[in-house]
């Protein structure tokens, strides 16, 4: 029994001789594997991890710029191409307005000034001729007398109250006579029981002669002048700026549109009998 145990203590001794060899060297083996099998793969493990680097990067440089593109404004680009849009019209709407502004007859003549000889003669004129209704107070500012309208002055002194607001545009049209000087006269009337002031236009000879200026009698063989002069473009301009504020203060009302008709054709009523 003791060499049995003897020998199986032997073996045991050897076995853990064996196991403390096998302990001892099985890190350095390990380690040995490691180096040779790094060593050769080296250029194949470093291929691999630069890859997978700039794959990393390309990723992070992708959802960097998805980020920029979601917080960016979806109507960035639109704002961008309406106002582009809008400065195109506008420079379109400019051209437009300068072209419409090119071609629209513009007025060429400057009023008289107030103390001018011909103003002064033009205001009396109408004081007498639509405010006094007396022939002879008209005979002071006229060349003739003969022929006159005299019921014309008392249909305007039964109508107007007053007037106001006269301008003087001396006319740069030739004229048969010399001594004529055409002017364009606009002025407001204002009638009984009204207060509107309703525009008027009007064209006047002036003959100038020894006493100066006096507002001619207009006669049949002087209405071809008349019509040249209605043909002008000043005297167009002035007319329709006259009628366009003329008809608006009519049209808003009804009774001062009756009373002004009766004014211009009283034989409509037997007023010019």
């Amino acid at each position: 029994m003791s060499y049995l145990n003897q020998e199986n203590n032997n073996e045991n001794k050897e076995n853990d001789i064996k196991i403390s060899e096998v302990r001892h060297r099985t890190p350095s083996s390990e380690k040995n594997i490691v180096k040779t099998a790094f060593g050769s793969n080296r250029r194949v493990i470093l291929s691999i991890a630069l890859a997978t680097i700039i794959v990393v990067m390309l990723i992070v440089t992708i959802i960097s710029n998805l980020n920029k593109a979601v917080k960016k404004s979806p109507d960035d680009g639109k704002n961008d191409t309406l106002a582009q849009t809008g400065q195109t019209k506008s420079g379109e709407n400019t051209e437009e307005t300068t072209e419409e502004q090119s071609t629209e007859p513009e007025l060429t003549l400057e009023p008289e000034t107030e103390d001018s000889e011909i103003a002064r003669l033009v205001s009396a004129f109408y004081q007498a001729y639509l405010i006094s209704g007396d022939i002879n107070e008209v005979s002071n500012y006229i060349d003739s007398s003969s022929n006159f309208n005299v019921n014309k002055l008392s249909i305007n002194k039964k109508y107007i109250e007053t007037f106001s607001d006269i301008q003087c545009y001396k006319s740069d049209l030739d004229t048969v006579d010399k001594n004529y000087a055409v002017v364009i006269v606009t002025y407001k009337i204002k009638l009984y029981n009204y207060e509107e002031m309703l525009p008027s236009i009007d064209i006047l000879f002036l003959v100038d002669g020894d006493a100066g200026y006096r507002v001619h009698n207009l006669t049949v063989a002087d209405e071809f002048e008349r019509q040249k002069v209605e043909n002008d473009q000043n005297f167009q301009i002035l007319a329709k700026n006259a009628a366009e504020e003329l008809n608006g203060l009519l049209a808003a009302n009804s009774e001062l549109n009756e009373v002004y008709n009766l004014y211009l054709h009283p034989e409509a009523s037997g007023q010019g009998e």
